[in-house]
């Protein structure tokens, strides 16, 4: 009986082990997260303005010449790496959040103006949420309203204990976007890191404003609901000189007259950066329900969807013709979630691929090169 209970163990004990390897070979197998290049870029540049050696820092962390160094998306162990030498080499061991802290709203380019000049300050969380795939893959961010509005990301590596000055510095351009969007006095309800404390706290205080848990599951910070729907101050809600010039353009092309469907036009395409415009929301900027507005479109032989699908068609032709804007830049301004979907629609549209009409658009020059595609 005995060893029919010591086998029974063994079995148990070996079938735990199983578990186990598999469990670790699926975490080591898991995509690796990626982030923008442009943070060694920063990272370097931050050591040169604070008097160290960014060549040293380059070597140490066995990068190639900073000159071969593209923007392209880069693995979290290398930026990690990057940011522990430079930590080293200036003597700073808080590097990732004070790098975090001097990060400006701008340097995100054309989406910045999404983020800075939302409408409330949750749907500009919310935006900056939806844009890091712009600069990063692999790793869930998230922006959630429960008991509270939670912004952050879930990294999941095994080795997130390494991972310090990268979470350091994610948040802290959260926190320091939040007070581009609001006050330079605002701090956060709470703040969670899944990296172990380190052996210096007081510097988490002094530039988020809190002292954060450690050890969390994810990395996160907590605000109030109430600063969620408030309206972000000094917020411009009109178009990006760009998207005003062309589609008052387009509305002149077309002798477009009517008042209702030139109004309605504008406010979508002020919407799109948003996220896909919904009409409730429309209605009311229309100072109309979304019945009424639905009734009015429909005498005028056309529909909502049709008017979105109308503006972002037009939109992303100036876009591809005229801006440098990375395809998944375009098609996060034009309201989509991701580059999929956003493709799929233009097929649909024009029958080809994004980076097809560019390269024929630089080709011939000529905008009116597609204007067989506009009688579809």
């Amino acid at each position: 009986m005995l060893n029919r209970i010591l086998d029974s163990a063994s079995d148990f004990s070996l079938l735990i082990r199983a578990i186990y390897l598999i469990i670790s070979a699926n975490m080591t197998n898991a995509p690796i997260p990626l982030f923008t290049s442009q943070l060694i870029h920063a990272a370097l540049g931050h050591v040169t303005a604070c008097g160290g050696s960014s060549e040293s820092v380059r070597v140490r962390a066995g990068f190639s010449p900073i000159s071969t160094i593209n923007d392209k998306l880069t693995d979290i162990y290398a930026i990690e790496r990057i940011l522990e030498c430079a930590a080293e080499e200036i003597g700073d061991p808080c590097f990732g959040l004070n790098l975090g802290e001097k990060v400006d709203l701008r340097v995100f380019g054309t989406i910045s103006f999404a983020v800075a000049n939302a409408p409330t300050v949750g749907i500009g969380l919310s935006n900056l949420i939806r844009y890091q795939s712009t600069y990063s893959r692999n790793f869930r961010c998230f922006y959630e309203r429960k008991d509270v509005a939670m912004a952050g990301f879930d990294l999941n590596q095994p080795k997130s204990k390494s991972l310090r000055h990268v979470e350091n510095l994610c948040i802290a351009v959260v926190v320091c976007t939040m007070r581009s969007l609001i006050g330079e006095q605002w701090q956060p309800l709470a703040m969670g890191f899944e990296h172990p404390a380190p052996a210096e706290t007081a510097p988490y205080r002094q530039v988020i404003g809190c002292t954060p848990e450690f050890s969390y599951h994810r990395s996160e910070l907590s605000i109030g609901l109430d600063l969620d729907e408030q309206a972000i101050p000094f917020a411009d809600r009109r178009l990006l000189p760009v998207i005003q010039h062309h589609l008052e353009e387009w509305a002149g092309e077309h002798n477009d007259n009517d008042p209702l469907l030139h109004t309605a036009r504008m406010e979508i395409a002020r919407g799109l950066c948003d996220g896909t415009p919904v009409i409730d929301a429309i209605s009311r900027q229309l100072l109309m329900s979304s019945r009424t507005l639905q009734r009015k479109l429909a005498a005028k032989q056309t529909s909502f969807r049709a008017l979105v699908g109308e503006v972002r068609k037009r939109l992303v032709r100036e876009y591809l013709q005229t801006t440098e804007m990375d395809l998944l830049e375009i098609a996060l301004l034009l309201g989509y979630s991701d580059l999929s979907a956003f493709d799929h629609a233009f097929r649909e549209w024009f029958d080809e691929s994004p980076s097809s009409f560019r390269r024929q658009s630089r080709k011939y020059g000529l905008p009116g090169t597609y204007q067989r595609h506009d009688q579809n």
